[in-house]
C-alpha cells in the first residue's frame, strides 16, 4: 500500500474535519466511491490496499454525527501510523 493513496484520504478526511461535518456530510460519503476506485487503481499497481477499504468500508455506516467523525479520522491516522511504523511502502 503507498502511502500517497492514503495520504490522499486522510487529507480529504482532515478537509472535511476543518470544515465542519455537518456541513460537509455529502463530501464524507462521496469519499467511499473515491477510496474503492484508489483500491482498484492500486491493484493495478500490485499495491494492496483491500484491507484499508474493507476498514472504511465497515466504519462509514457508523459515522452519524462530528463525535463519531472524529474518531474514525483518528482510526484512520492510527492506521497510517502503524503503516509507517512497520515500514510501509513510501
Amino acid at each position: 500500500m503507498s502511502a500517497s493513496y492514503v495520504r490522499n484520504i486522510f487529507g480529504e478526511l482532515k478537509r472535511i474535519e476543518t470544515r465542519g461535518f455537518e456541513k460537509n456530510r455529502i463530501d464524507f460519503y462521496m469519499l467511499r466511491p473515491k477510496v474503492a476506485y484508489a483500491t482498484a487503481r492500486a491493484k493495478e499497481r500490485n499495491m494492496d490496499m483491500s484491507l484499508l477499504y474493507e476498514v472504511y468500508k465497515k466504519m462509514t455506516p457508523c459515522v452519524c454525527d462530528a463525535r463519531t467523525f472524529k474518531n474514525m479520522v483518528n482510526m484512520i491516522e492510527a492506521i497510517i501510523a502503524f503503516h509507517k511504523a512497520f515500514g510501509g511502502k513510501e
